[in-house]
């Protein structure tokens, strides 16, 4: 894999977390935790109805596109159009199906959003499908640069409007959603351009094709969402703004590693393990990637343990000093689903799916059964703990599950045969425990008093 495209991709997802956290820090700062909450609870169904009506079509498309069979122009092209009419149907079915549902899942004390949910999702959902298409159909043809850009230009354009919001003194949560929105028709709107010559064709055997491999891959996404969004439906759905708020803005910051780390690993890694023949060297390159994940997500969020306590209320305002510790919490959690996004990753370019929708299942269930024992005791706090618990599981589970895929051992996907590797990770472990420990404990008492 090319030296400059690992570079591209890693300063891409640093660049684009970055004005993630740029954007998180605006809302947090002129709308409080209560309007920050009220915003996220608005927003997050129309991503689910994206997530879950996608069928899995983008990673189908730059899987096949990155193979062999299709490294021909026109056979490239053929299977492009043919994936773009695939997503305009589906996002048209997810679009109506969603406003349909959304007014009766929205909750009682929260009803009176739902009419601006149903048109957050009717303009987000299609907008969105033409812009994951786009920078699948860059992924797949090995257009890095191209793609990276593209990365770029929703977040960008997402916080230029803010900073218009606020200049302008019109810094409302609805105002927010519209920004929002102008900022993903931006993107989509430039990935037209950059793949102007994919216009919508349609050819039985290839859209077939297409549609088997994203729908193989649906379940395990589907599974892989669900872990990942649970957290935030159901502080969405038992907890007011404010506690949303607050752990949207936690989230914001402990996703650092994984969005740099996993995500740029995760980039490379599909088109490379799928062009790969050989399965020993298949192995080789997920191992060598975990265990680059792996270190990569202890020395960054490590780091970001140790600033969190002054950083978060330094950067969103006092009222989110609360935040903190739920910071500190979910770091754990979020580094330990980078490494098992990572393997899962390098698995499905394998055509194995399974370990991770049994990894992504067991997430889901040991979280849903530990949060309805803790957070009626501990509120967002015990939501946190939850969610990292829950990413333990399944780390556990799909590296074991790998190791048997891969005919490796646990201890050498993990990089513990390796013995600077494992001191390292040893040490950074006892430091980052110990640490949270002293965090909670002085949340505790601050609440006391």
């Amino acid at each position: 894999m090319a030296r400059s495209a690992w570079a591209g991709t890693s300063l891409a997802t640093l660049l684009q977390f970055v004005l993630a956290l740029v954007t998180s820090t605006i809302l947090a700062r002129l709308l409080g935790p209560a309007g920050r909450g009220a915003f996220a609870a608005v927003t997050i169904w129309a991503t689910i109805a994206t997530y879950i009506g996608n069928l899995s079509l983008n990673e189908a498309t730059a899987l096949l596109l990155a193979s062999p069979k299709y490294r021909d122009p026109s056979s490239a092209r053929l299977l492009s159009s043919v994936a773009l009419s695939l997503q305009i149907l589906a996002a048209a079915a997810t679009a109506v199906c969603t406003a349909l549902i959304l007014p009766h899942i929205m909750g009682s004390h929260r009803a009176e959003r739902a009419p601006v949910a149903v048109i957050t999702a009717l303009i987000f959902v299609p907008l969105t499908f033409a812009d994951l298409h786009q920078k699948a159909v860059l992924q797949g043809e090995g257009k890095f640069n191209a793609m990276n850009g593209l990365r770029l230009v929703q977040p960008l354009a997402y916080a230029v409007g803010l900073i218009a919001l606020a200049l302008m003194h019109q810094f409302t949560w609805r105002a927010v959603i519209v920004a929002f929105l102008g900022s993903v028709f931006v993107s989509a709107a430039i990935g037209a351009i950059l793949t102007r010559s994919v216009v919508p064709r349609w050819q039985g055997q290839v859209g077939r094709l297409v549609l088997g491999v994203g729908l193989r891959f649906q379940s395990a996404n589907l599974a892989l969402y669900a872990s990942q969004e649970i957290d935030k439906v159901l502080v969405v759905a038992m907890l007011d703004d404010t506690s949303v708020g607050l752990y949207v803005s936690a989230l914001a910051v402990a996703t650092i590693g994984f969005s740099i780390a996993s995500q740029t690993s995760a980039i490379l890694l599909l088109p490379a393990v799928s062009a790969a023949q050989d399965p020993e060297q298949r192995s080789r390159m997920i191992c060598r990637a975990a265990h680059a994940a792996m270190l990569a997500l202890l020395i960054i969020n490590g780091s970001a343990a140790i600033v969190t306590p002054v950083f978060v209320p330094l950067l969103f305002g006092k009222n989110f000093a609360p935040a903190a510790p739920i910071t500190l919490i979910l770091l754990i959690g979020m580094s330990l689903r980078g490494v098992r996004f990572t393997i899962d990753r390098g698995l499905r370019a394998t055509g194995s799916i399974l370990p991770g929708i049994i990894g992504e299942l067991s997430c889901v269930g040991s979280f849903i059964l530990l949060s309805l024992i803790v957070v009626s005791r501990m509120g967002v706090v015990g939501l946190a703990w939850s969610a990292s618990f829950g990413q333990l599981v399944a780390f556990v589970v799909v590296s074991v599950l790998a190791s048997r895929r891969l005919n490796v051992s646990v201890a050498e996907l993990w990089g513990l045969r390796n013995q600077a590797h494992a001191s390292v990770m040893k040490e950074a472990f006892h430091d980052l425990r110990a640490m949270v420990t002293r965090q909670l404990s002085a949340a505790a008492a601050q609440r006391r008093s």
